[in-house]
């Protein structure tokens, strides 16, 4: 993602040539057909910019009046101030002993997971996860390019650096970086470079009380952990401005079109943000009668990005909305929409806490975007605006909403970040207005006032930078104090490395967003340390994204049925706390203490006394808590599921009650092997259920022989056998598609950069 930031500053234009261009004489124009002209100051004829596109490089043209070594380049001492800042104070991004309480571990275990699936030979592109909520295919519908690229990354350097010192160093150079992707960017939109060093120093100093918008609280550990988001952010910078070159210029499709699918595959919601910035591109970003023409090229990069990303959405298309959980049992709320655009004018939608400094450079660039009549204030205008009404209106909970892909799990709130995004360029605005004042000062020309606006700029920013530096400072202090609580608790290292000679899952108390019966440090759990060291927990969910996911939130202390229904054998607990009968001891150490729990362990005998269909999640979510209210865990009789399907023949199996048993058991991340055993002399056929979430690319054998699985209570997978003893194998096996798909978006791509200078050939003739 950086590489075009470098390879920007390897051909970075100096100061000299727009002095060159500024000294020419002035060229003389003529109008031939529909095409403008003019003979340059060589006698050369070459096709003139509109004097729309001419007004869009004011600001840069404005640098020639300044000083044409030190006025190009000393604005950028504000952003490498910054990012200096950003390194020191973050420096605690780069510790991998301490988990966070955020999404930080969960996007962690999908890049372990990737790891592990390349070095087992699987496909590192759909692959199931234990760890998640009963199991989970979490790459076969969430965003994973990142996640792939470090896993690849991990494997190519041979398990020299470790998955998570690698995950958090990319973090790290994410965070930090950040203001090299904006100045690169605003670049390439044609700001001058005050105004792209003035935005790219201001993207990272926005707070707004927690909104997982552009604000660094949505990445730190302190904060949400957002991975995935913190490089859309990055990718949506690049794809702005690689469009707004290709849109306008007709140059430039494959990058572009690499930008955008890349920006896709990190963060789906992120893709209908920026089909929403393109829109207002074509719409807003040039002459109304080049507007056709933008959005031939917009179609021409969009269909190449399609078929890049195919792989990832046509599966996702396929079947996530039946296996994509959208957590039924969360009412769901229109927000805080009413207040949202009072607290943008109040400063506190970017400066909640502090002095509105973010705020009033961004409102002032919006009101000279009124001002200054250009296609690229348009843009940035017409972006802002829009997308703050799509985040305060909620479309998502109105029937406009329906109009939006995906829109089941969209959640317009995200568009907080694209206005975030529009705010920077807005900065940038103002920063070209004040470059170009400066410039018009005979006594400010040169070096002084080149000195003078970045003095000020950083003088202005001042109570952002230092707000920034308290938040930071107590975010190391928290780290700190976790980590000498987990040096300091009694017994809890004991318990811990005791813990993993247990197999199937663990429970270490229920989690209720910050609230948890174990506390280690200021906001950390038991469950959390669980999950770091790869263990399957319940009463924790990281993602609930399994449709079953929601009913492992808690546990009965004192019902045996139910740690046997989730296969929970390992139970962490504190030491002085009573406990069931049932509950054999492991260890007493300290302050903490281990159990095990006897179960049937993976698979287990279960009758079938109903048979039920719906197409709904919530029906059947609430039909699998209801189940469970009820004590099906202790009957072990369970309701079939035609799922999405036509409800069939009743299919009643009998519960074994002859010496149900599992004489053998081998589970890996991708496999679950077990013999089973029923001793009853019948000829009835029984039902035995493997304790993870079903999903219909689980393929499995009885004896050797395929047969198909069927969805029971409360969303397992199972299948019928007969009285007697029987192997069961059940392997995850990647959509199969996925590969076909992706070998052809590679194509797609590699096509596109050989063939990038006819690319805009079709639409020239169409135009």
């Amino acid at each position: 993602m950086f590489a075009p930031i470098f390879h920007g500053y390897l051909h970075w234009r100096p100061a000299t040539a727009f002095m060159a261009r500024s000294r020419r004489p002035a060229s003389l124009s003529r109008s031939t057909g529909s095409r403008d002209e003019h003979i340059g100051a060589e006698g050369s004829r070459t096709s003139a910019p509109s004097r729309e596109r001419a007004a869009d490089n004011a600001g840069t043209a404005a640098a020639s009046h300044l000083d044409p070594v030190w006025a190009e380049r000393l604005p950028l001492l504000l952003v490498l101030f910054v990012m200096f800042m950003h390194a020191v104070a973050l420096r605690t991004e780069l510790v991998v002993d301490v988990p966070t309480r955020n999404d930080t571990m969960f996007h962690l275990l999908m890049v372990r997971g990737a790891s592990e699936a390349l070095a087992n030979g699987q496909n590192p592109l759909d692959f199931w996860i234990p760890q998640l909520e009963l199991g989970f295919p979490q790459f076969l519908y969430y965003q994973h390019l990142p996640h792939v690229v470090l896993a690849v990354v991990h494997r190519a350097t041979f398990g020299l650096v470790s998955v998570d010192a690698l995950f958090h160093a990319f973090r790290y150079v994410l965070l930090v970086g950040m203001p090299l992707t904006v100045l690169w960017s605003m670049r390439r939109l044609g700001f001058s470079l005050f105004a792209s060093a003035l935005g790219a120093a201001a993207s990272v100093l926005f707070v707004s009380n927690n909104r997982m918008g552009l604000e660094y609280n949505s990445y730190v550990a302190r904060g949400y952990g957002l991975f995935s988001q913190l490089v859309a952010i990055h990718l949506t910078f690049v794809t702005i401005a690689t469009l707004w070159t290709t849109l306008r210029e007709g140059r430039g499709h494959a990058a572009a079109a690499a930008s955008l699918a890349a920006l896709v595959l990190s963060h789906l919601l992120f893709g209908v943000i920026i089909a929403v910035m393109s829109t207002v591109l074509v719409l807003l970003g040039g002459e109304r009668r080049e507007l056709p023409t933008r959005a031939l090229r917009l179609a021409v990069v969009g269909l190449i990005a399609a078929v890049v990303c195919s792989y990832m959405l046509i599966p996702f298309v396929q079947s996530s909305k039946a296996w994509l959980s959208t957590m039924p049992w969360l009412s769901q709320g229109n927000g805080q929409s009413a207040r949202a655009a009072s607290r943008l004018f109040t400063g506190a939608l970017f400066d909640d806490g502090r002095l509105p400094v973010l705020t009033v450079l961004a409102l002032a660039g919006l009101g000279l975007a009124f001002v200054v009549r250009e296609a690229r204030t348009r843009f940035v205008a017409g972006g802002l605006v829009i997308c703050m009404l799509l985040y305060t209106l909620r479309p998502d909970n109105t029937w406009l909403g329906w109009l939006v892909p995906a829109h089941t799990g969209f959640v317009s709130y995200r568009f907080f970040s694209a206005v975030g995004v529009f705010a920077v360029l807005a900065i940038g605005i103002t920063g070209d207005a004040v470059w170009r004042g400066v410039s018009k000062v005979a006594a400010l020309r040169g070096t002084t006032g080149a000195a003078l606006v970045t003095v000020a700029s950083l003088l202005w920013l001042t109570p952002a930078l230092v707000e920034r530096w308290g938040y930071y400072q107590e975010q190391r202090d928290i780290i700190d104090e976790t980590r000498r609580g987990i040096t300091s608790a009694n017994g809890l290292a004991n318990v811990l490395a005791a813990s993993d000679t247990i197999g199937g899952r663990v429970f270490a108390g229920p989690v209720k967003l910050r609230a948890c019966p174990m506390h280690v440090g200021p906001g950390l759990c038991v469950s959390d340390l669980l999950n770091f060291r790869g263990r399957s927990t319940v009463g924790n969910p990281m993602q609930n994204l399994s449709l079953p996911s929601g009913l492992i939130h808690e546990i009965p202390t004192g019902d045996a049925s139910v740690y046997d229904l989730f296969d929970v054998r390992a139970v962490v607990i504190e030491s002085s706390r009573a406990v069931p009968a049932f509950f054999q001891p492991v260890v007493k150490s300290g302050d903490y203490a281990l159990y095990r729990v006897a179960t049937s362990g993976m698979a287990q005998y279960v009758g079938v006394n109903g048979r039920r269909a719906t197409n709904r999640q919530d029906t059947l979510y609430f039909a699998q808590q209801a189940w469970l209210d009820a004590g099906g865990a202790r009957t072990r009789q369970t309701t079939r599921w035609d799922y999405r399907s036509a409800l069939q023949a009743p299919a009643m199996r009998p519960l074994c009650v002859q010496g149900p048993r599992t004489e053998r058991e081998v589970v890996t991340s991708q496999s679950v092997a077990v013999d089973v055993r029923c001793d009853a002399v019948s000829r009835d056929t029984f039902a035995v259920a493997l304790k993870m979430a079903f999903h219909p690319h689980w393929q499995v054998t009885v004896d050797g022989a395929p047969v198909t699985p069927y969805l029971v209570s409360p969303g397992f997978l199972a299948v019928d056998v007969a009285a007697g003893a029987h192997k069961i194998e059940a392997r995850y096996r990647a959509h199969p598609l996925k590969l076909p798909l992706f070998l052809l978006g590679v194509a797609a791509l590699v096509a596109a950069v050989l063939w990038r200078r006819v690319l805009d050939a079709p639409v020239r003739w169409i135009s």
